[in-house]
């Protein structure tokens, strides 16, 4: 089952890298990514189709503590269960 997360990220150095490292080290498989500036360059949007796992609600929590994730949503089964 595919789980869309979407972020707005402070556009900092290295942010895509550190979201996308975390995601990573937590086993999460990404079937699509999109992101996209914000007209002023300050911040991104990340928009990532995921497949679901069972570490999927804890990485959420580590990326919401993340000091350039400035919003998380999650859309799907895992949204609803939580």
């Amino acid at each position: 089952m595919n789980v869309m997360v979407q972020m707005k990220l402070r556009n900092s150095d290295g942010v895509l890298e550190r979201v996308l490292g975390k995601m990573r080290f937590r086993g999460v498989h990404i079937s699509k990514l999109m992101v996209d500036a914000s007209p002023d360059g300050a911040h991104l949007e990340l928009t990532c189709k995921v497949l679901a796992s069972p570490r999927l609600g804890q990485l959420n929590k580590q990326l919401a503590q993340m000091f350039d994730v400035q919003q998380l949503e999650v859309y799907g089964e895992l949204a609803k269960a939580q």
